[in-house]
């Protein structure tokens, strides 16, 4: 995806980094037909292709079926549903959907689905005592049991096919609540149904689980739909609310039970083999804390799940042990593999904030998802604006992630291109392809159709909703670069070790960027070539995801645990398509720790006297020993002392830091990487011979290239007690 937000899930940092690339772009802004006050046009949406559906559960008109009479006002908050299609690039209003059975202030729209050429509405208000499908449907006598109804297209036009109730229909139930749909399987959820059954085709037929809730799974049969399924969660409980939400795809289907273990929440998955249904599993946040309301929204696309909790309450990038934000919200995503579901994201807004109710609403496509915050406050509009202004208080906000192997990324930031206070912009999201749309039941201007004046608050809360284009993935481009070096050719390039000593670590940082334009991940890497295992990278380190123009870095380590040339090539695997496996030639050399120093001493063009490691007065063995030990330069006096916290050269560096009980001795030297040498620092509180004992403390160790690294001891040292300090680091040769 473009215009990439931030790094999130698995991926390093907290921070936000704003990328410049081709930015989503809005392509609608949608009213109904007969746009009315109060309408909440846009509370649900969703879209298959090219054709979007859009609720509107406050409508007043009297009409029926399909195409009816808009304008009449007989049957206030029977609710309507709205079918828009695409052609190109311009938007048509297609169908004007009523119940069979409109009733005043059934909420017909409350939910919506599609699936192809099939739209689903729900109506959780409806009152009829009518069981299973295409009843009369003609009485109110079961009070808000609730009702869905099942549209079918031929061509251009829609007509009623079903009208479904719950096989064990009850007064408030709220069968409608939430609905969903594929291909040939709907499923509605009915989450104050009350019966204490659980799991699949229980005993439905009693109230002793008050709002323990149930989803309901119909299937298609030609024309004919029959109820093929009652599902419970596998832990009823009273007040769940299991059924709040639900999804479908294929053999598989998710309900939400954001009520369960007080108000925490909980996600259950459903998978049927021919005609028989059966629980799979129940999924749980990984930060699962009381009032998240885990599972009020729910997606399902192939072996991958979302999860909105809009009250999960971490305030903070990259901390969901943080509660400093209540109702800011959250949302995870869940992978199916080795026959197990296993958290692969948890996803937060940019910029979260208290009441922003992120994951109030989703949808999911692929590796597509928009995340709904119908409470976000900012003033900003179109895409990618500014997030920082909380002037327009619940506005609302729609957020675009992208994932890539198995990796996922904030791709844009979606405002109203008609930003105001109240409007609830992100209440319902949906996502098909490169199209998404959310809607603002709360939006108040008073056009009427497609692209009208956006300007106004002529039609308080008649609700609105915008479509947005996702353009096509870009490009990311693998980039490795050694230590102050320039970049490696794949299949070319080679990194050297100096010699180390037999059996020692030493190491080199490769740096990888990513020069494209779209997010690159690797993902893996191999070791192959003559010496394999004398090379590895630490563990856990991969998969590494870089965003375009940044740099991760990867420390690649030697130990050679036998004297004489050692040699591999590094595999990194990612998803850059023409250079995966990106090759890296590995050359490293190890010499017996005896011999080590007089072959630097030969290399160095050392001999006699002046390059015995223990030379007595006048010869120049110990000076280079210390050269080679600590990085003095022989082009000056061999007496340097490094820079407290930096430089390159010079001897160790003894300084006080702290104050009272909490001063610190703090020694500072370079070591030499895999030479043998065994470092000692050491402290005394006086000159006497034998007084010095080693340091102990945190040792602090950076990375200064391929030779050389500095290292840091504090040790605590209290000048109550100790008033004064003397320090050495003693260096034995191999």
């Amino acid at each position: 995806m473009k215009a990439l937000l931030s790094l999130l899930s698995r991926l390093a940092g907290s921070g936000l980094a704003m990328v410049s690339a081709t930015p989503v772009t809005q392509q609608v802004y949608l009213k109904s037909s007969n746009s009315g006050t109060s309408d909440a046009f846009g509370s649900a949406m969703a879209i298959s292709g090219d054709t979007l559906v859009i609720g509107a559960p406050n409508e007043g008109s009297g009409s029926t079926g399909v195409n009816g009479n808009s304008n009449s006002e007989s049957a206030l908050q029977s609710g309507a549903a709205y079918v828009f299609v695409r052609n190109g690039g311009t938007w048509t209003q297609q169908a004007y959907l009523k119940a069979s059975n409109t009733g005043a202030y059934d909420s017909f729209g409350w939910s919506v689905a599609i699936s192809g050429d099939t739209i689903v509405v729900g109506a959780h208000l409806e009152d009829s005592d009518s069981m299973g499908v295409n009843g009369s449907g003609s009485n109110n006598d079961a009070a808000n049991s609730g009702a869905a109804y099942v549209f079918q297209r031929s061509g251009t036009v829609w007509t009623q096919q079903a009208f479904l109730k719950a096989s064990n229909a009850g007064a408030g139930d709220l069968f409608g609540a939430a609905v969903a749909v594929s291909g040939d399987t709907v499923v509605v959820g009915a989450n104050r149904e009350s019966s204490n059954a659980s799991g699949v085709n229980g005993n439905g037929a009693n109230d002793l689980s008050y709002s323990s809730g149930a989803a309901y799974v119909f299937h298609r049969t030609g024309s004919a739909w029959t109820q093929q399924a009652y599902l419970k969660a596998s832990d009823t409980a009273a007040w769940s609310e299991f059924g709040s939400a639900v999804s479908v795809h294929g053999d598989r289907v998710v309900a939400g039970a954001p009520l369960a273990d007080g108000h925490r929440g909980a996600v259950h998955v459903f998978s049927r083999s021919g005609a028989n249904w059966s629980h799979q599993a129940r999924l749980t946040a990984s930060n699962s804390a009381p009032d998240a309301r885990f599972g009020g929204a729910v997606a399902v696309s192939g072996g991958t799940i979302a999860v909105g909790a809009r009250g999960e309450a971490s305030g903070v990038l990259g901390n969901p042990a943080n509660t400093s934000a209540p109702d800011a919200g959250a949302a995870y995503v869940f992978q199916f593999g080795a026959g197990v579901w296993a958290e692969q994201a948890y996803l937060k807004a940019s910029n979260p904030g208290a009441g922003d109710a992120f994951g109030k609403s989703l949808s999911l496509d692929g590796d597509a998802l928009v995340v709904g915050a119908p409470g976000e406050d900012s003033a900003a509009t179109g895409v990618d604006g500014n997030q920082a202004s909380n002037s327009a208080s619940g506005s609302g906000a729609a957020y675009v992630f992208s994932r890539s192997v198995a990796q996922w990324y904030q791709a844009g930031y979606l405002k109203a291109s008609n930003t105001e206070a109240g409007d609830e912009f992100g209440g319902a999201v949906a996502v098909s392809g490169d199209t998404v749309a959310a809607g603002a039941a709360r939006e108040s201007s008073a056009g009427r159709g497609v692209n009208a004046s956006q300007t106004g608050n002529g039609a308080l809360n008649s609700g609105a909703a915008y479509g947005f284009v996702i353009p096509p993935p870009d490009a990311p481009e693998i980039a490795v670069e050694p230590s102050a070096a320039s970049a490696l050719t794949d299949g070319a390039g080679q990194v050297s070790y100096a010699p180390a000593a037999t059996g020692v670590a030493t190491r080199r940082t490769l740096t990888i960027r990513n020069t494209g334009s779209g997010p690159l991940v690797v993902t893996g890497h191999a070791m192959a070539g003559a010496n394999p295992g004398s090379f590895w990278l630490d563990a856990g380190v991969l998969p590494l995801g870089i965003l375009p123009g940044a740099a991760a870095t990867l420390d690649v380590h030697f130990q050679g645990m036998s004297a004489g040339n050692h040699g591999a090539t590094l595999q990194l695997m990612s998803n850059d398509a023409d250079e995966s496996p990106f090759d890296i030639a590995l050359a490293a050399s190890a010499v017996g720790g005896e011999t080590l120093y007089p072959s630097w001493a030969a290399a160095a063009g050392l001999a006699g006297p002046a390059a015995a490691q223990e030379a007595v007065p006048f010869h120049d063995g110990v000076a280079n020993l210390l050269k080679y030990a600590f990085n003095l330069g022989g082009s000056g006096p061999d007496l340097r002392t490094l820079n407290q916290g930096g430089g390159l050269a010079g001897l160790p560096v003894f300084s006080v830091a702290g104050s009272g009980a909490q001063t610190v001795f703090r020694v500072e030297y370079l070591r030499r990487k895999g030479s043998g040498l065994v470092y000692t620092p050491k402290i005394s509180s006086s000159l006497a011979g034998g007084s010095f004992v080693p340091m102990s403390g945190t040792v602090t160790v950076t990375d200064l290239g391929s030779q050389w690294e500095r290292v840091r001891l504090d040790q605590p040292r209290n000048p109550a007690i100790h008033p004064r300090g003397f320090g050495i680091v003693e260096v034995t040769p191999p």
